[in-house]
């Protein structure tokens, strides 16, 4: 029986829900923290034989993720542009809500329980560039995003009708439903998210297979 690790059960939404048993397939996971617990991707890795791109600026959970995971791994910041230097905020006590300092949206939280953040300097790389340096092949079967605000600054620039397509993508929050659905994206449901936290869409070519999943 298969142990899925994500907090919203994001892997069990692509390979059974999405992708039904699919082997082999390719994902990008933005947001990757230590590579297995909380991974939205280290089942379909480990169990499906995915491979893909695990993208993690926290130094420590970088550490373990070079030890955990054999897919393609990025330490660079997800942003709108390749090459700039950011401040990365990093909250030892919850890691997992870390990220640009200019866009983390964690400010209230970390005020209310006082939590200590420490900053460090990052080089940002675009979605597009960061396929094309890691050689990605043009179908991408799913995208998860969870960047603690950062979403639509990653998505906003990237060419959608290029060269390689995005079947699925899971991000968390709201801020990008417009923007995808502007792209022809399907907003769909995880029947297995016990509370919405990551909103759903799936590519129109997946329209029939999805069809039950599908936002009424």
């Amino acid at each position: 029986m298969i142990e899925y690790g994500h907090h919203a059960q994001n892997d069990r939404w692509a390979i059974e829900v999405v992708f039904p048993g699919l082997r082999g397939g390719y994902f990008v996971e933005a947001g990757a923290c230590a590579g297995a617990q909380g991974s939205a991707s280290y089942v379909l890795e480990r169990e499906f034989d995915w491979n893909g791109i695990c993208v993690e600026p926290h130094d420590g959970y970088f550490a373990l993720l070079r030890r955990l995971r054999a897919c393609e791994k990025d330490d660079r910041c997800l942003s709108d542009r390749t090459g700039d230097i950011v401040e990365f905020l990093s909250f030892e006590d919850d890691p997992a809500r870390s990220g640009i300092r200019a866009l983390n949206k964690n400010d209230a939280w970390a005020a209310e329980r006082q939590a200590k953040g420490c900053t460090s300097t990052k080089l940002t790389v675009t979605l597009a560039d960061l396929l094309e340096q890691h050689s990605a092949p043009p179908t991408i079967h799913y995208l998860c995003l969870d960047v603690e605000g950062a979403e639509r600054t990653i998505l906003e620039p990237f060419d959608f009708e290029g060269d390689r397509s995005i079947l699925a993508i899971s991000v968390e929050g709201g801020a990008c439903d417009d923007l995808l659905t502007s792209r022809g994206y399907l907003r769909a449901c995880n029947p297995h998210q016990e509370r919405e936290i990551d909103h759903y869409f799936v590519h129109p070519q997946l329209r029939e297979p999805c069809r039950d999943i599908l936002a009424r």
